[in-house]
C-alpha cells in the first residue's frame, strides 16, 4: 500500500483526497489509539498546517481526541476549496 503523501494546507492542494487517503491507511491499523493517530497525521503535515496541529497538540494534549482533532481538521481544511478549483477549470 503507498503511503499517504504530506499536506500543506495551501488552497492548491486537495485535502478530500489527502483524507481520504489518511482515512483508508487508519482503516489499516484499527487499534490505534486516538494519541496514536494524531501524531501519526502531524508527521504528515507541513507549513502553516503543521503550525495549526503543533498548536493544537500543546493546548490540547492528552483531552484531545481522534473524534474531536479529526473534525477540527476537516472543518477547517476541507474542500470547498476543491469544488472552487474544479469551477476554474
Amino acid at each position: 500500500m503507498k503511503s499517504t503523501e504530506n499536506f500543506d494546507g495551501k488552497m492548491t492542494t486537495n485535502f478530500n483526497q489527502w483524507w481520504e487517503s489518511v482515512v483508508i491507511n487508519l482503516e489499516f491499523y484499527p487499534e490505534t489509539v486516538d494519541r496514536h493517530k494524531m501524531v501519526w497525521v502531524g508527521t504528515l503535515l507541513t507549513d502553516t498546517v503543521l503550525s495549526w496541529h503543533l498548536q493544537r497538540y500543546r493546548k490540547m494534549n492528552d483531552a484531545d481526541t481522534w473524534v474531536n482533532y479529526s473534525a477540527a481538521l476537516q472543518t477547517i481544511y476541507h474542500n470547498d476549496r476543491d469544488i472552487s478549483k474544479k469551477m476554474e477549470s
